[in-house]
């Protein structure tokens, strides 16, 4: 039981890690963009 927390975990902070990571790039590129027009 306490390994499959431990998975569910690790899972749950990888998918919020990948969202931030997306949400990141996105603002990124959106500021470049901006910028070089």
């Amino acid at each position: 039981m306490t390994q499959a927390i431990v998975v569910g975990a690790i899972s749950f902070g990888l998918m919020i890690a990948a969202a931030g990571g997306v949400l990141w790039h996105t603002v990124r590129n959106r500021r470049d963009l901006s910028h070089r027009r």
